[in-house]
């Protein structure tokens, strides 16, 4: 790893704060002297992550994730070391040198191909060729604003762009790949407006193209998955809806790329889509980073509304409860904002149905209540879906609203399906010796305190745990060298070492209290400096055994009785 002085990355660190670094990212509450938010690195469904001002430091009390804005960054975005630096230091306006190895040769000419044809397909746009696609776009109220902000292009005849990506010495493997031209090396897109898709970070990795005149080919036609594209793993406008969401801490999710671009033509841009597939999970997972309040609003027709159902099932998996928003009539969000305006669409927005009355609503069509058949057949859809909630609360409220619609008994109804017990899924530690909880607790109260570094270095000469033998003498080292403890520069000392990074994080995990005693930290240094004691005298035995010399045995039988007695 290229070497940045500890003061740099300490410098960097310490110019901005982790509240708003990851504030940027998750909804975070303050309680006390703390922020707290849903923690993104677990299916975590109560608030368990803390972030602390004073330390700088995040840290989830459910599933051990710690560190700080680098950690948190490198976790999060999947990010290196260095990465996340570089990330920050910009955040922080700070110039840094660092240079990074390049990416792999395949995925970096897919990269290069979009980048390209990106350019290739805004251009086409400009010519006399993109006069009616224009006149096309502002009919559906995308202006050019609209069509600068999205990317908008335009693909013409056959092979143009076959024949321009050849000429940029693209060759035919990497072209076939990107699934912008086929087998026979003929454009997949021709005759079409074009709508790039980004991935999270906002780099070009598919195209949706869509016809403009009348014609027998279908609407839209989508890339193909690649290595760097694959639709389930990604939603529309996600790199632009993560900027303003994190101020809004609201997100709308939708069906399609078309919804998105209708919706920002009205100023309402926290969107992403599900580019008109059922959503996943992986995609459920990506919106909960994004904000806790999600409305879903799907077209009106029986297809969105079934999508509606499937999108409630996937965000009840990642603890999200989501809002919904119904369009009469079978419309979708475009053709109610032409046809009701924008004020009855705001004021749908702002009145969202909860999730129960949706699921209520569309169970019930199409049922008589009055007739016993109808209504078992009710009862049992609704039912499948409680025993997919685990909130207590919601669940409760449920029954009720079932049993006054039905006249059927909560407690019965209660008894037809089996309780889930909602327990997060840990991997249990093995169990810990003595000796390692003594080597914990100290390191915990080495953390908080100068003193006990002191202690440490005055009584103990050898911690028996290699990990932490190391973390000791980092603590030590760094508290000699800059006369104070700070964990989060621990954190980014120690980041390209995942043993020693691991060791903290389990440290941090501790659950004792902040106060100490002396006689406390006088019982972790006895048991510590008992297991030296007794791998010492294990040693001596095992020498003493091994020997056949008589001067050296009585050299060692004298240092064992000394050991024993505690002269040495």
């Amino acid at each position: 790893m290229q070497r940045i002085s500890e003061e740099k990355l300490t410098e960097i660190r310490q110019s901005v704060d982790i509240v708003d670094i990851i504030g940027n990212y998750l909804a975070l509450n303050k309680h006390g002297r703390n922020y707290f938010g849903i923690c993104p690195f677990h299916d975590d469904t109560t608030p368990s992550l803390s972030v602390s001002p004073e330390k700088q430091i995040f840290k989830c009390f459910s599933c051990g994730a710690s560190g700080n804005v680098y950690t948190f960054l490198m976790e999060y975005e999947q990010l290196t070391f260095l990465e996340s630096v570089k990330k920050i230091s910009e955040i922080a306006n700070i110039p840094i040198d660092i240079k990074f190895k390049e990416i792999p040769k395949t995925n970096q000419e897919l990269y290069n191909i979009y980048e390209t044809t990106q350019k290739f397909y805004r251009n086409n746009l400009e010519t006399k060729y993109g006069e009616k696609v224009k006149k096309y776009l502002k009919q559906r109220n995308i202006n050019e604003q609209l069509i600068q902000e999205f990317g908008i292009g335009l693909a013409l005849k056959e092979n143009q762009l076959t024949n321009f990506l050849k000429k940029k010495n693209f060759n035919n493997q990497d072209l076939l790949l990107s699934g912008l031209i086929n087998e026979k090396e003929q454009d997949i897109f021709y005759n079409r407006i074009m709508f790039p898709i980004h991935d999270q970070n906002g780099k070009i990795i598919a195209y949706s193209g869509r016809i403009y005149q009348e014609d027998t080919y279908a609407k839209y036609i989508n890339t193909k998955e690649t290595p760097i594209f694959k639709k389930g793993e990604i939603l529309y406008n996600y790199h632009r809806a993560k900027e303003i969401t994190r101020l809004d801490k609201k997100i709308i999710v939708l069906e399609g790329f078309m919804d998105v671009i209708a919706l920002a033509a009205v100023d309402i841009k926290n969107c992403v889509a599900t580019m008109g597939t059922a959503m996943t999970l992986q995609q459920a997972r990506l919106i909960k980073k994004l904000a806790n309040e999600v409305i879903l609003l799907f077209d009106g027709d029986e297809a969105g509304q079934k999508a509606t159902l499937s999108a409630i099932d996937e965000l009840l998996k990642v603890g999200i409860t989501p809002k919904i928003v119904s369009l009469e009539e079978g419309l979708d969000p475009d053709d109610y904002l032409k046809e009701k305006g924008i004020e009855k669409f705001q004021a749908k927005l702002e009145t969202p149905q909860n999730m129960l009355d949706f699921q209520l609503s569309y169970f019930k069509k199409g049922l008589n209540l009055k007739d016993e058949i109808d209504t078992a057949k009710y009862i049992k859809l609704m039912l499948n879906e409680l025993s997919k909630i685990n909130d207590k609360l919601i669940k409760e409220l449920a029954f009720k609203k079932l049993s006054d619609e039905t006249g059927v008994a909560i407690n019965f109804l209660k008894k037809q399906i089996k309780e889930k017990i909602d327990v997060p899924v840990i991997k249990k530690e093995p169990s810990l010796t003595k000796y390692e909880l003594a080597e914990r607790y100290l390191l915990y109260y080495m953390l908080k305190s100068s003193e006990i570094i002191k202690i440490y270095r005055r009584r103990i000469t050898y911690m028996p745990t290699y990990d932490y033998r190391l973390l000791a003498i980092e603590i030590s080292e760094f508290y000699e060298k800059y006369g104070r403890i700070d964990v989060a520069d621990i954190f980014t000392i120690i980041s390209d070492n995942e043993k020693l990074t691991k060791a903290l994080k389990k440290i941090l995990q501790e659950d004792l209290n902040e106060e100490y005693t002396l006689e406390q930290i006088e019982d972790y240094i006895n048991v510590i400096n008992e297991f030296n004691l007794k791998a010492e005298l294990d040693n001596l035995k095992t020498k003493l055994k091994a020997t056949d010399d008589s001067k050296e045995k009585a050299k060692i039988a004298e240092k064992i009785r000394l050991l024993k007695r505690g002269d040495e």
